[in-house]
């Protein structure tokens, strides 16, 4: 994906013309800042790469989004929050325990990414869904431990415990 060229770009007054513009502030929203600068970013990084027009992709991300909430009967939050992982509560948590509640009710295996808060706390950073071209939900890319066990990619986590940012 590295190699992909942009077929369009994503401008700002088109998506805001976009008849699903509430569901992406809802369903895909940038929770550390504007909203359209992490559209873009995303457009730009995956979008470019999928055939798709830039009107296409985000609506396919938004049904991937609601896609995932139904195959957990909740959504992704409210499935943390009944396994006691709730953003904000200063508590450690394995960086497994997220793609593991993931598999459970989703059945796909997602990878997560850590980052430093400005207090040099590692926190989750991102939980990433891996799909085909067709926007089918597929297992990331994984290892395997000796005992033939799922090994969670938690690139970034460390992994004596990482905190759920509000």
């Amino acid at each position: 994906m590295e190699n992909c060229q942009p077929s369009a770009s994503l401008n700002k007054a088109a998506v805001n013309k976009y008849s699903f513009i509430a569901d992406l502030q809802n369903y895909w929203p940038n929770l550390k800042g504007q909203d359209f600068t992490f559209w873009k970013y995303e457009w730009d990084k995956h979008g470019t790469c999928s055939s798709q027009s830039p009107e296409d992709y985000c609506r396919m991300a938004i049904d991937l989004i609601k896609h995932i909430d139904n195959l957990m009967r909740y959504t992704i939050l409210d499935r943390f929050s009944i396994r006691h992982l709730a953003p904000g509560a200063g508590t450690l948590y394995a960086p497994s325990d997220f793609p593991t509640v993931i598999k459970q009710f989703a059945h796909v295996i997602a990878n997560i990414t850590c980052n430093f808060d400005s207090a040099r706390h590692n926190q989750l950073h991102e939980i990433r869904f891996c799909t085909d071209g067709n926007g089918v939900l597929r297992n990331c890319p994984h290892l395997k431990n000796w005992l033939n066990s799922v090994v969670y990619d938690t690139r970034g986590c460390n992994t004596r415990g990482i905190s759920f940012p509000a």
